[in-house]
């Protein structure tokens, strides 16, 4: 009856149009400037409590709540978010930056068809006129359109963004995805060559490609396509993390190895890689010496505490474990809080405190009451 439950996130990259604010004189400028400073470089928490300082000296200026509303969208706290866009939405019921906040929301949240309600509503406040914005919602809404398996609709909205040269290369690789979604073999792959016919190397587009033709079982073109990056002229010019994500992909773990440890005093992330090769390997020590290291630079991050979590209950060390599960429960925003709580329930069972456990489950269930497990668990734990 002890199952520990693991999650393979799947992630929407959400590329931000950060708002500017008011001018230098305006209440909460500097809040809100420093704000955005944080949010640049990735510090998100940061940045909450500086766009909440410039809130809290100006209540009246919407563009503060529109900028704390996208990090929370960073945070993957989207009640949150919505929460802010509305206040923003409050003060200026016309606020295009707020509307558009929402629509990235419900895509993030899945709700694919308010999304695109709320991109189209933005566009008509246009009246034709198209700039950057503009073309930043076309962007969102391919997305939701492709999302929806409405691939003709999408494959037209990424072609009208390929015609004005915007983000030219993302968006054959969108389209390229779009046929392929749609069973079009031939038009993918000529889609995704132009997509990589650029002298600048782009480790993204190499990945997305790899991983769009290996979902769709084109595993052998997938590979070699992936493949084709280390031999890019450019391709040894670029950063150390690129370069190890290629590596990894190809399952080159010596090389990625390399790459991440190199990558790593710059680019966290390439900890969390770091620890998927050592777990394959199973040298959990050095896997925990990785996320441990990662918790020192962010420790807000749910999925790398229940990882630990989960190589602590492998090793026997329940206690420990706990531990690492209700750190994590602690978290804001974390995309596992279901995995972390059901862990937490199990953990009590592994070192004998039934009741606990039993409350716990009890509490899992008011928050999933549909979980078919959780309720075969529960009647277990009333027999203790």
């Amino acid at each position: 009856m002890k199952i520990i439950s693991k999650k393979t996130a799947i992630l929407i990259t959400v590329f931000l149009l950060t708002t500017t604010g008011c001018g230098s004189n305006s209440k909460g400028s500097s809040d809100n400037t420093q704000g955005l400073s944080y949010y640049n470089k990735g510090q998100y928490h940061s940045a909450v409590t500086s766009f909440e300082a410039a809130i809290a000296t100006n209540k009246k200026n919407p563009d503060y709540y529109v900028n704390l509303g996208m990090t929370y969208i960073e945070l993957e706290d989207y009640e949150e978010a919505l929460t802010q866009f509305n206040l923003a939405l409050k003060l200026n019921s016309e606020h295009r930056l707020a509307k558009r906040g929402i629509g990235i929301t419900r895509l993030a949240l899945g709700e694919y068809e308010e999304a695109i309600t709320c991109f189209q509503d933005v566009l008509l406040q246009a009246n034709g006129t198209v700039g950057t914005l503009e073309l930043d919602l076309l962007d969102y809404r391919g997305i939701a359109e492709t999302k929806l398996g409405r691939y003709d609709a999408a494959i037209e909205t990424y072609t009208t963004l390929i015609e004005v040269n915007y983000n030219i290369k993302e968006h054959y690789y969108q389209r390229g995805h779009c046929y392929l979604l749609k069973g079009d073999y031939e038009p993918a792959i000529k889609d995704f060559e132009v997509a990589l016919n650029d002298s600048d190397f782009d480790c993204s587009i190499y990945l997305n490609i790899y991983h769009a033709l290996d979902s769709a079982d084109y595993n052998e073109e997938a590979i070699n396509f992936l493949g084709k990056a280390l031999t890019s002229p450019s391709a040894q010019k670029s950063d150390d993390f690129s370069l190890g994500l290629i590596y990894y992909y190809l399952a080159d773990y010596t090389n990625a190895i390399l790459k991440f440890n190199e990558a790593s005093s710059d680019n966290h992330e390439a900890l969390l890689y770091l620890s998927k090769i050592y777990l394959s390997q199973h040298e959990t020590i050095k896997a925990k010496n990785s996320l441990s290291e990662y918790l020192t630079y962010d420790n807000s991050n749910g999925e790398v505490y229940n990882q630990l979590g989960l190589i602590s209950v492998s090793e026997g060390d329940y206690t420990t474990a706990l531990t690492h599960f209700q750190n994590g429960i602690l978290t804001k925003g974390t995309t596992v809080m279901k995995d972390l709580k059901w862990n937490e329930a199990v953990c009590y069972e592994y070192l004998g405190d039934f009741s606990t456990a039993r409350t716990k489950i009890e509490e899992f269930l008011k928050a999933y009451p549909d979980d078919a497990k959780a309720l075969a668990e529960y009647e277990f734990l009333e027999t203790r």
